[in-house]
């Protein structure tokens, strides 16, 4: 992914920063400032609009990067040896990651509802903030709320995987479920937990090199599939995000004009 292809290359985030490093600046020359501490309080109206918007741009950009994190766990198994025998095989911490990814795939849109409510200033609670509130209080045709329906249409199915692995415990992966029931390694598991030898018949029918190698394939289709969200969700992003600036200006200018 090039730079000029990195969703933070928008003129939302560009003109946030640009604003946010200004205040920053003058902050430092306030009087009471203190280094190290919390100086929100010596902010004006418009100066609190750019710090509150701000953070939550940040939640967001943390989200994101912590999608690229998955990636980089992915690719490497480690401490093999301390997994194992903790219970921990590589199909298990596969899972764990996969799961993670579609908790980060929801999380966005979360996120995305939040930072609408604050460029808008809707003065919605985050507790409540949600799609129903957000509806009440802008049109459905505004722009910046038809690219969150557009990014939960494109992301629904992991979306839904991800309330049924919340609620209900279900982790859905027909891949790893092979894996263990048509490759043999489920038993090769239950063996080892019930310090029992296998016999050779069974190890002929079932090689573990197999399993292995079924194994190595899975982690690769993941890692690949995981790119592919990160760059759809990098595309709805920088969508999402260029539809804020207009509005992000609009309030700029009447909050400052009120200092």
């Amino acid at each position: 992914m090039t730079e000029k292809e990195k969703y933070i290359n928008n003129p939302f985030t560009i003109n946030l920063l640009y604003s946010t490093s200004v205040i920053i600046n003058d902050l430092s020359k306030k009087p009471g400032f203190k280094y190290g501490q919390n100086n929100y309080h010596l902010l004006n109206i418009y100066e609190k609009y750019l710090s509150d918007v701000g953070k939550i741009n940040s939640e967001l950009r943390s989200v994101f990067e912590q999608i690229d994190f998955i990636s980089i766990f992915l690719r490497r198994f480690p401490s093999k040896k301390f997994y194992h025998e903790n219970g921990i095989g590589e199909l298990e911490y596969i899972q764990y990651h996969t799961e993670v990814l579609f908790h980060k795939v929801h999380t966005i849109s979360e996120i995305m509802k939040l930072l609408v409510n604050e460029v808008y200033c809707l003065g919605i609670e985050r507790k409540d903030c949600n799609w129903k509130r957000l509806n009440q209080k802008l049109p459905k045709e505004t722009p910046c709320l038809a690219q969150i329906e557009n990014y939960h249409e494109t992301f629904k199915e992991y979306i839904d995987y991800r309330h049924l692995n919340t609620h209900r415990g279900i982790y859905i992966d027909d891949e790893k479920d092979s894996i263990e029931n048509e490759y043999g390694l489920g038993i090769y598991l239950i063996a080892k937990s019930l310090n029992y030898e296998l016999g050779d018949d069974f190890k002929k029918a079932f090689p573990k090199v197999l399993i292995d190698y079924k194994i190595k394939i899975l982690k690769k289709e993941r890692i690949k599939f995981l790119c592919e969200i990160q760059n759809k969700i990098n595309k709805s992003l920088k969508s999402f995000l260029t539809t804020l600036n207009e509005e992000f200006d609009s309030k700029k200018n009447v909050l400052k004009h009120r200092v």
